[in-house]
């Protein structure tokens, strides 16, 4: 009894702690991001990029073998960790992790002009915006002034399709 009383006491304190930090939701078949600030009941909605398959589930044997990738942008739920990528030159908060490669959110990627990311973030429909390898890109400016602000360890939560 004992327990049950304990185990209870901290999930609601765990529950109540939580309610007080930032959260990121994305919505895959709006092709969005929104970050939901409790404190001042603030919602920023932000267009996204997200992977190139179609699929709400993710396997890790690509992300354990760097030859193979799944270009999918799984649905769940998650926990941010920031890092810095040295591949891409700048911070990414990423949210999972293989032997030999993860998925994160990060600036817009511009390695490659003919898949024109500027033009399909800034795209009205979502329908095209499904080009990257799973990772989620979002307009530097809205990186930069909102997400690299957040704390580390926020939830992400992507919706399915």
């Amino acid at each position: 009894m004992k327990k049950i009383i304990l185990i209870l006491l901290f999930s609601i304190v765990n529950i109540s702690y939580a309610s007080d930090v930032p959260t990121i939701t994305v919505d895959k078949n709006a092709g969005t991001m929104s970050v939901y600030f409790p404190d001042t009941n603030l919602t920023i909605t932000k267009p996204v990029l997200l992977g190139k398959v179609k699929s709400n589930t993710l396997n890790m044997y690509s992300y354990d073998h760097p030859s193979k990738s799944d270009n999918i942008t799984p649905a769940g739920t998650f926990k941010v960790i920031k890092m810095f990528s040295w591949r891409l030159n700048e911070p990414m908060m990423t949210f999972i992790r293989g032997k030999s490669a993860v998925s994160a959110i990060h600036p817009l990627w511009m390695g490659n002009p003919d898949q024109k990311r500027v033009e399909r973030l800034k795209s009205l429909t979502p329908d095209d915006n499904k080009i990257t390898g799973g990772c989620i890109n979002v307009d530097s400016k809205f990186y930069y002034d909102v997400l690299d602000k957040l704390p580390d360890g926020v939830i992400l939560t992507i919706l399915p399709e």
